[in-house]
């Protein structure tokens, strides 16, 4: 009755935690539809929600590791700016390297805050209207990460 697409897209859909409601104002499909299609699509249903769930962990978890890195690398760039007879090596240059990598930390903390709920991802639906679903946490920002600067010792 219903094409293989449409089923599909009530499967992404519905991964992605809308409700059937909703669903079925964009798919025009009935709400007991979605249901039965649900019933009969539970197993695959709860296996594509726990590949979401686990990559969203694995996630949270790379990015806490890098922000634990990048908070010692900002620790002892600062200890360093205290230690250093500041004649030998620009200032600028050593505050601007933990500036950078102060604000890495701000972002991969409130990054990691949002991760804890579910970071969500605007999909395209059928009718043109927005879903939110779980994805990719962007633990990657544009904030350049100094890994360059802190590879070469700086020469005093």
């Amino acid at each position: 009755m219903y094409s293989s697409s449409t089923r599909n897209e009530f499967l992404r859909l519905r991964i992605a935690g809308l409700s059937f409601a909703r669903i079925a104002r964009q798919l025009g499909v009935s709400k007991p539809t979605l249901i039965a299609w649900s019933r009969v699509s539970q197993p695959e249903l709860d296996s594509a929600r726990a590949e979401v769930q686990q990559r969203l962990q694995e996630e949270v978890t790379s990015a806490n590791q890098e922000l634990a890195e990048i908070k010692r690398r900002h620790r002892a760039l600062r200890q360093e700016l205290l230690s250093r007879s500041l004649r030998d090596v620009p200032t600028a240059c050593i505050e601007t390297l933990a500036g950078e990598l102060h604000k890495r930390i701000e972002h991969l903390e409130s990054t990691t805050c949002s991760s804890r709920g579910q970071p969500s991802e605007v999909l395209s639906t059928k009718d043109g209207e927005e879903a939110q679903t779980s994805s990719e946490s962007s633990t990657h920002s544009a904030i350049p990460t100094p890994n360059s600067a802190l590879e070469e010792p700086i020469r005093t």
